[in-house]
């Protein structure tokens, strides 16, 4: 059998796996091929360039980033820290860097040896709930609509960074008025209409990575060099089916957008339009205590809500909670969870995961009707067609078409309210409440309310979906380290192993529970034993070991090995793969 490459193996990870040099810089010794899918380098510019690293830290993190590695250098602790590095391409990735500091020969630091983990998709995911809540937070506070224009437009630009947030108006006949923006450079009080820019903004955002690649902009070139604008995320603030306001996310220099981050943007600029409409609903008239009340029970929900989607390592365990807030608030009957599947005639069932009920009204969580529901067989194939185009289904069940009645009347529904849950383009299911007392029309906060848990459900999904794959990946890995045949030993510092695979065990002939905690000295034959302390400090110094060895098992039998190792795999931790070679070397 072909003997295992580890250091392919190491370049095949997930991961950029380096070795620096103790200096200011960090100059890089060594770094494996993933740095040119994590950063767009190639390992020989990497190299090349000692001042790369440092180029490439985000500004607003390189001071600290800076300080950790003069701390490392002077003989600190090495810090685990998470930081954004600037992409070749503009993107901003976020990376967790771990390392340990080795000795050399001499004893004293060497160079420092670690990894650096892609945490974007973690971060982003967690950030785009924590902003949601937090913007909805602002619409707790009754800001005025200006005061939450500014306040939200300067959450934004932090959250984003790098970038400057314009909010303009849309008036009806096309004008375009500035409210606000993060920029130090004033705006005039009327903007020209483009109309090229604004057609665009009726179906989703507007992308310019640079806009000096867009040669329709180019009457507006002066207006954009003076303002200090090269990229430009433009998102749509719609209202009651029309174009109303634009959300303008700007930046000096030419930035690749990833679809990521405009999704977030778009999310958040929804979010952003949705409580933005209610500070100017609040401003026009004088509501009632009892609705100010409900407003709050609402809000106060959602981002209840939403903290405990983050607090729960998944969405189903923080779902009970969320659904009582969010029907309490609503001083609804009832509110539930759909999640959906597609059959094997590839129509959609669904099937109700979660309810909460008020006191007094019947659960129907065990109704059979609602599970494994294909709508049509129940005169409700409506709600697949306005769920798809991810919109809200429904109203006082008396006005619903005839077929459709059944089904609420069966459940003494007198008023229903459903939204569609998206993860991603997939329609994963819809969130929705009932109203057993009173045929009501759901208010815009009500309907807000519920796209916003809907939202918030959607991002936990997400990420649960993509710390799931990220758990099959570390199982895939662990069933190759136990079933290889050749024997695989992962030691500490102090010679001490930390893990072996089956093969190793059967090698030494000790159970994996007795050989644990043992060290390498016990297996040595005494030729080696009376050499181990020098032989282990060259160990440690080189990059990779292949030589043949002599092993001792426990019941006294010398085995002769082939060995490949790599001292410092991680941070320390050494690996070592072993193939018993005795009976080739006999008939040798």
């Amino acid at each position: 059998m072909e003997s295992i490459d580890f250091r392919s193996i190491v370049e095949r990870l997930p991961l950029v796996v380096y070795v620096d040099e103790l200096d200011e810089h960090s100059s890089a010794r060594y770094v494996s091929p993933t740095i040119e899918r994590l950063l767009g380098y190639s390992v020989e510019e990497w190299l090349a360039d000692p001042d790369l690293f440092v180029s490439r830290i985000h500004t607003d993190d390189r001071e600290r980033v800076l300080a950790e590695i003069a701390a490392r250098n002077d003989g600190g602790a090495s810090d685990h820290s998470d930081y954004r590095l600037r992409h070749r391409n503009g993107t901003i990735v976020w990376v967790r860097d771990e390392e340990v500091v080795v000795a050399g020969t001499d004893g004293r630091p060497s160079h420092a040896e670690g990894y650096l983990q892609d945490v974007t998709q973690r971060r982003h995911d967690r950030e785009r709930v924590e902003l949601l809540a937090r913007i909805l937070e602002l619409g707790a506070d009754d800001l005025s609509p200006a005061e939450l224009i500014r306040a939200a437009a300067e959450l934004l630009a932090s959250a984003v960074g790098d970038v400057t947030v314009t909010y303009v108006e849309v008036d009806p006949d096309g004008g375009i008025v500035p409210r606000f923006s993060t920029s130090q450079k004033p705006l005039p009080p009327v903007l020209p209409m483009i109309p090229a820019a604004l057609a665009p903004l009726e179906h989703g955002p507007l992308v310019l990575d640079d806009v000096l690649l867009e040669p329709w902009l180019e009457p507006a070139w002066p207006t954009l060099a003076l303002r200090g604008v090269r990229t430009a995320v433009d998102v749509p603030v719609r209202r009651d089916g029309r174009l109303a306001g634009i959300l303008w996310f700007n930046a000096g220099e030419p930035r690749r957008w990833t679809a990521a981050e405009v999704q977030t943007l778009t999310e958040l600029t929804a979010q952003f339009g949705i409580t933005l409409e209610r500070a100017e609903a609040r401003a026009e008239r004088d509501r009632a205590d009892v609705d100010l009340r409900r407003r709050d029970a609402m809000l106060g929900a959602v981002t209840f809500g939403a903290e405990r989607l983050l607090a729960h390592p998944t969405w189903a365990e923080a779902a009970p909670e969320l659904l009582e807030r969010l029907g309490r608030a609503l001083e609804a009957s009832r509110a539930y969870i759909f999640e959906n599947r597609i059959d094997e005639h590839g129509d959609v069932r669904s099937s109700q995961r979660f309810e909460w009920c008020a006191d007094g009204v019947a659960a129907e969580l065990a109704n059979p009707i609602l599970q494994n529901m294909r709508f049509a067989d129940v005169g409700l194939e409506r709600i697949v067609a306005t769920s798809l185009r991810n919109e809200i289904f429904g109203g006082r069940v008396r006005d619903l078409p005839l077929q459709e009645r059944a089904v609420y009347e069966a459940q003494d529904i007198r008023s229903v309210l459903s939204v569609p849950v998206f993860v991603g383009d997939e329609w994963w299911g819809m969130i929705g409440f009932d109203d057993c007392v009173a045929e009501r029309e759901w208010t815009a906060a009500e309907t807000d309310t519920l796209r916003t848990a809907a939202s918030l459900v959607a991002a936990a999904i997400s990420r649960e979906r993509a710390e799931a794959v990220l758990r099959e990946h570390e199982q895939k890995l662990r069933a190759v380290f136990d079933s290889a045949l050749d024997a695989i030993f992962i030691t500490n510092d102090k010679r001490e192993y930390v893990d072996v695979n089956p093969a190793a065990c059967e090698l030494l002939g000790v159970a994996k529970r007795d050989l644990i905690g043992r060290r390498i000295d016990d297996f040595l034959p005494a030729g080696r034993l009376a050499t181990i302390e020098e032989d282990w400090s060259l160990f440690r110094t080189r990059d990779a070991v292949v030589e043949e060895w002599e092993t001792l098992r426990a019941d006294g039998e010398i085995r002769q090995v082939e060995a490949s190792a790599r001292p410092g795999f991680l941070p320390g931790l050494h690996i070592a793969f072993l193939r018993d070679i005795t009976e080739r070397k006999r008939l040798e």
